[in-house]
């Protein structure tokens, strides 16, 4: 079944919440089927859990602060099972909607890892304060692909620092296009994140979405696609002294966009055949036989006779006139009439 959910995650968060299954509602719309709910404590969905570091997370009703404590591992992990996990056939979408707040306007990078089986990730960071900085992505946008190792060993480290291990100590790069946020402020919540997977053309788009005009800010694109049924990890860090900021509620949708596809047929079909059929045949035809035909014979025909005809035989004939085996009248082995010398009678 192709659907899209759509969910929000509410509440009470302890170091590790589950969240189960209630209702939802399905709805088609031309191409893209959808399915859509809201989850929270009190009304969860199934397939997602939370984990939070109890070091740099406070509960508090209805929001998860996060205040940095130091590089352990991650603040916030967000789990979606194998439910949520991308499509094989047809391109699909996690859109995430983080509705939250900055709690420290003059430094407050949010560094954010989208992975999947545990294998293959890429990273992000948003710049959620007022700073002229430009917006970072790893691996390289537009000609890498994505990054692939033990995501879940490379951030449960202490060292080095979360901004290093995420690039495996290489480097960010830039986003496409080169994106800043307005002099003056800082990045505006709610936050819009949408992770495209396209198993058909092989790639994966990332990009943030511009929460009150829709707009697309900028992107990441990767020369790979996601393993496909597996779920996805969303890793939520800060990094550095005096960064903090609190997660009220994540919206989730997942939209899988119908294909339709050519093959093995369509109406009509251009595959096996045309009308009128090119190959096997034309009308005429031309191969295997044309009208006269010159292949294999000819009317009158050279080969294999002619009329009359040469070899074997002409008329009158000049073959076989020769005196193997014999000539007319014979000498050998009699001759006509027959001599016989009266004194070799006995």
């Amino acid at each position: 079944l192709h659907f899209n959910k759509t969910f929000t995650i509410m509440g009470t968060l302890c170091t590790k919440t589950n969240l189960l299954f209630s209702s939802a509602l399905l709805v088609s719309i031309a191409n893209t089927q959808i399915r859509q709910a809201t989850i929270s404590n009190s009304n969860p969905v199934d397939g997602i859990s939370i984990l939070s570091n109890p070091a740099s997370v406070t509960l508090h009703p209805n929001e998860w602060t996060v205040t940095f404590a130091d590089q352990v591992s991650y603040d916030l992990l967000l789990k979606l099972n194998n439910q949520w996990g991308f499509d094989s056939i047809s391109p699909s979408t996690i859109t995430l909607t983080l509705n939250g707040t900055n709690y420290n306007t003059v430094e407050g990078d949010l560094l954010l890892v989208f992975s999947a089986s545990n294998s293959h990730y890429f990273g992000i960071v948003i710049r959620n304060e007022q700073s002229s900085q430009l917006y970072k992505a790893f691996p390289r946008p537009t000609i890498s692909t994505l990054f692939e190792t033990n995501i879940s060993h490379t951030i449960s480290q202490s060292t080095p620092d979360r901004w290093d291990r995420i690039t495996q100590s290489t480097t960010w790069y830039n986003t496409v296009p080169i994106y800043r946020n307005p002099i003056g402020q800082t990045n505006e919540w709610p936050i819009k994140l949408s992770i495209l997977n396209d198993p058909t053309n092989n790639i994966t788009r990332f990009a943030q979405i511009d929460h009150a005009t829709n707009e697309e800010m900028y992107s990441a694109i990767y020369q790979s696609n996601f393993p496909m049924n597996e779920g996805m990890d969303i890793y939520m860090m800060s990094d550095g002294e005096t960064e903090s900021f609190g997660i009220f509620d994540i919206n989730i949708e997942y939209q899988i966009q119908i294909v339709t596809t050519t093959i093995p047929t369509i109406k009509p079909t251009t595959n096996p055949s045309t009308n009128p059929s090119i190959t096997p045949t034309n009308q005429p035809s031309v191969s295997p036989s044309i009208s006269p035909t010159s292949t294999p014979s000819r009317a009158p025909t050279e080969r294999p006779s002619r009329s009359p005809i040469q070899i074997p035989t002409l008329s009158p004939t000049m073959q076989p006139k020769t005196k193997l085996p014999t000539p007319l009248p014979s000498q050998y082995p009699t001759l006509s009439p027959i001599i016989i010398e009266k004194d070799t009678i006995e």
